[in-house]
């Protein structure tokens, strides 16, 4: 399984065989693709949206190390085991999505954060789509 970061309005997820999991606070509606799992875990609190970017970072990866790397795995291993109601997902690689385009130099967002954390954890790359 790999994981992947997005936007909920990157087009181009629709076309991937990828399993699309919210980890933001919302989800936006009329998406051109279903968001069938929502992790809450890995969302930000509403009060971090107020933050600076250094103290969202400490809070969030303070959130992760709470969450553990164990538990995410098991919620990962759950949305594919799952696999949206149309049975099982294994084989398909996860996409954690969240409402930020990072396309401007300077943007960032808690997937990323995320992404750079679990790496460090893991070992494993998550790369933006």
């Amino acid at each position: 399984m790999q994981i992947y970061t997005s936007y909920y309005t990157n087009k181009k997820i629709a076309d991937l065989n990828v399993t699309p999991v919210g980890i933001s606070l919302d989800v936006p509606a009329n998406l051109v693709f279903e968001v069938p799992f929502y992790i809450e875990e890995i969302a930000p609190s509403e009060t971090m949206i107020y933050y600076s970017y250094q103290m969202y970072r400490t809070v969030y990866l303070s959130k992760l190390e709470s969450v553990s790397v164990d538990r995410l795995k098991k919620r990962f291993q759950e949305v594919l085991n799952f696999g949206g109601g149309g049975g099982p997902a294994e084989g398909k690689d996860l996409v954690l999505l969240c409402i930020e385009d990072l396309s401007h130099m300077g943007d960032w967002c808690h997937r990323r954060i995320f992404a750079e954390w679990w790496q460090k954890k893991t070992g494993q790359v998550v790369k933006e789509l």
